[in-house]
Protein backbone atom coordinates (compact mmCIF):
# COMPACT_ATOMS: atom_id res chain seq x y z
CA UNK A 1 0.00 0.00 0.00
CA UNK A 2 1.11 3.83 -0.80
CA UNK A 3 0.26 6.60 1.24
CA UNK A 4 -0.27 9.60 -0.94
CA UNK A 5 2.62 11.54 -0.10
CA UNK A 6 4.95 8.49 -0.78
CA UNK A 7 2.39 8.54 -4.49
CA UNK A 8 2.81 12.02 -5.15
CA UNK A 9 6.94 11.83 -5.09
CA UNK A 10 6.88 9.06 -7.55
CA UNK A 11 7.93 9.37 -11.10
CA UNK A 12 5.02 9.76 -13.72
CA UNK A 13 5.66 6.42 -15.29
CA UNK A 14 5.78 4.00 -12.02
CA UNK A 15 2.38 6.37 -10.99
CA UNK A 16 0.96 5.22 -13.96
CA UNK A 17 1.94 1.58 -13.43
CA UNK A 18 0.46 1.76 -10.36
CA UNK A 19 -2.38 3.64 -11.13
CA UNK A 20 -3.15 0.15 -14.26
CA UNK A 21 -2.20 -2.20 -11.55
CA UNK A 22 -3.74 -1.76 -8.25
CA UNK A 23 -6.58 1.10 -8.99
CA UNK A 24 -9.82 0.55 -9.45
CA UNK A 25 -11.77 2.51 -11.96
CA UNK A 26 -15.17 3.79 -10.61
CA UNK A 27 -16.47 6.35 -13.44
CA UNK A 28 -16.05 8.10 -16.71
CA UNK A 29 -16.20 11.15 -17.79
CA UNK A 30 -17.14 12.61 -21.79
CA UNK A 31 -16.17 15.94 -22.06
CA UNK A 32 -15.52 17.98 -25.36
CA UNK A 33 -12.24 17.58 -25.78
CA UNK A 34 -11.45 13.74 -24.36
CA UNK A 35 -12.62 11.42 -21.43
CA UNK A 36 -11.96 11.48 -17.97
CA UNK A 37 -11.52 8.54 -15.86
CA UNK A 38 -11.86 8.20 -11.74
CA UNK A 39 -10.01 5.96 -9.68
CA UNK A 40 -9.66 5.07 -5.90
CA UNK A 41 -6.21 4.39 -5.29
CA UNK A 42 -5.52 2.77 -2.08
CA UNK A 43 -6.87 5.61 0.14
CA UNK A 44 -6.95 8.06 -2.47
CA UNK A 45 -8.52 9.03 -5.85
CA UNK A 46 -6.89 9.49 -8.91
CA UNK A 47 -8.64 11.38 -12.30
CA UNK A 48 -6.86 10.64 -15.54
CA UNK A 49 -7.83 12.55 -18.68
CA UNK A 50 -7.05 12.14 -22.73
CA UNK A 51 -8.43 12.51 -25.72
CA UNK A 52 -11.79 10.05 -26.36
CA UNK A 53 -9.59 8.31 -29.12
CA UNK A 54 -5.88 7.80 -27.78
CA UNK A 55 -4.39 6.03 -25.50
CA UNK A 56 -1.95 9.32 -24.43
CA UNK A 57 -2.91 10.50 -20.99
CA UNK A 58 -2.68 14.58 -20.77
CA UNK A 59 -3.03 14.50 -16.96
CA UNK A 60 -3.32 12.95 -13.80
CA UNK A 61 -4.73 14.52 -10.66
CA UNK A 62 -4.18 12.89 -6.90
CA UNK A 63 -6.91 14.33 -4.17
CA UNK A 64 -7.82 12.54 -0.87
CA UNK A 65 -10.56 15.04 -1.24
CA UNK A 66 -13.74 12.74 -2.24
CA UNK A 67 -15.90 15.81 -3.40
CA UNK A 68 -13.67 14.86 -6.60
CA UNK A 69 -16.69 12.05 -6.78
CA UNK A 70 -19.02 14.83 -7.02
CA UNK A 71 -18.68 15.37 -10.85
CA UNK A 72 -19.34 11.41 -11.48
CA UNK A 73 -22.17 10.46 -8.96
CA UNK A 74 -24.67 9.72 -11.92
CA UNK A 75 -21.66 7.37 -13.22
CA UNK A 76 -20.00 5.53 -10.50
CA UNK A 77 -21.14 2.01 -10.32
CA UNK A 78 -21.41 1.31 -6.21
CA UNK A 79 -21.04 -1.93 -6.12
CA UNK A 80 -17.79 -2.06 -7.70
CA UNK A 81 -16.76 -0.12 -4.56
CA UNK A 82 -17.61 -2.36 -2.14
Amino acid sequence: MWYINEYLQLDYITKLQLLLIDGIPLANKKECNGLKTIFKLYDFYVEMSRPERYTTIRNICITEDSSILDNYLDDIDIDSIL
